[in-house]
């Protein structure tokens, strides 16, 4: 979730989960580890890849377990998420789900018998295998460092309780967790930078370009096959965005990672129902969107620089308006972009019944379909190869 700098923040946010593969049939087929070339994500053969995933939130609030558990088996979960043609899940998180101590909650375990017991991160790893049994592919977001219900408050990387040698440390144990295990194909090194948030400014604090390319190093470092996913910051040379969704700065100081083949920017882009942004409150403000999306993110595509990925967007379809910015972004991103002929991936918020700005794409019973939003998604689902 991202606002304007003038704003008053909208209610918490969701937490994410996507897919990423070009897939044959179930997405079996996706050749690991995956890395980049110009705009475009690539499989070790040199297919395109189109990440179209969901996020599927809970890891990185109280409950330290993903969210819906308490209603459905999460196997059939996931099976969902692949039928309904998703290839990646962005699975969020919090650094104090590694605490010690801290234990899952809120899970029915009549429904899900092989998760009793379990901390959160070894429900983490469960939630892996079985991706990787189902030809899923997972991006872990580090959603914020305290457990909470919406992005880091602070709109940092970093505080008092979790400094950034914890964030780098918590990142490094994960890649070294999971190195060799072809199902986790990222990192999305921290959610929505915003506030404070910097981008080449040189401050050690705020700094969000330099400390990604620390972080993201860091990772390399143990587990050379992840991407690096470095989202956005909220206000650059003066032009505010949604939180994590403005990369402009990135033109004048590119991330230069010691794997420049690994890096990926993102960003997350909203519509009108969750804030009305200056440029959403004029007439006709649907025809002005492909111009605002090339001048925050989409310019890295065009241009070959890097690719980028959508980590969050999402709608409740209540009101009009959002069906008009829909259609733009669904035209955007599906627009083949710069001489790669790239589309531009992306991840649906949210999987969650229960995200109090976009709803989800199951009914509250976290089993039934929404089917007019799969609707609204379906020319973006139809092709998840590029």
């Amino acid at each position: 979730m991202v606002i304007d700098a003038a704003c008053p923040a909208p209610p918490p946010g969701p937490t994410f989960a996507l897919v990423t593969e070009a897939r044959a049939a179930t997405g079996q087929g996706l050749a690991t580890p995956l890395s980049t070339k110009g705009s475009q994500i690539i499989d070790t053969v040199g297919r395109p890849v189109r990440i179209v995933g969901v996020n599927w939130f809970g890891l990185e609030t109280r409950t330290f377990s993903p969210h819906g558990l308490w209603a459905a088996n999460y196997k059939a979960t996931m099976s969902q998420m692949r039928d309904l043609g998703f290839n990646t899940i962005r699975l969020p998180f919090s650094n104090e789900l590694f605490d010690e101590g801290r234990m899952p909650t809120e899970i029915d375990f009549d429904r899900n018998p092989d998760l009793r017991g379990l901390n959160g991160l070894e429900i983490m790893d469960r939630i892996v295998e079985e991706a990787g049994r189902l030809g899923l592919r997972i991006i872990l977001d580090r959603h914020r460092g305290p457990a909470g219900d919406s992005a880091e408050e602070s709109g940092l990387w970093h505080s008092a309780e979790y400094p950034e040698a914890r964030w780098i440390a918590d990142w490094r144990m994960l890649a070294q967790r999971y190195k060799g295990n072809p199902t986790i194909i990222g990192a999305d090194l921290h959610n929505e930078p915003h506030g404070p948030a910097t981008w080449g400014s040189g401050d050690l604090a705020t700094d969000w370009a330099a400390a990604a390319t620390r972080a993201g190093n860091a990772v390399l470092s143990v587990n050379p096959d992840w991407l690096v996913f470095v989202e956005g910051i909220q206000t650059y040379d003066g032009a505010s965005y949604w939180w994590g969704g403005n990369l402009m700065g990135a033109r004048d100081h590119p991330i230069r990672l010691d794997r420049p083949d690994k890096l990926v920017y993102s960003a997350h882009d909203y519509p009108p129902s969750l804030y009305r942004q200056p440029w959403l409150r004029e007439p006709r403000f649907e025809a002005r969107l492909p111009a605002i999306f090339q001048r925050m993110w989409g310019y890295l595509s065009e241009t070959g620089t890097a690719p980028v990925f959508i980590g969050e967007l999402g709608s409740k379809f209540e009101e009009p308006d959002d069906e008009l910015w829909m259609k733009a972004m669904t035209a955007y991103l599906n627009r083949e972009h710069s001489k790669d002929g790239v589309k531009i991936g992306w991840s649906w918020w949210a999987w969650n019944p229960n995200s109090g700005d976009t709803g989800g794409l199951l009914a509250d019973d976290w089993t039934t379909v929404n089917r007019y939003k799969i609707d609204r998604l379906a020319p973006l689902l139809s092709d998840s190869r590029c």
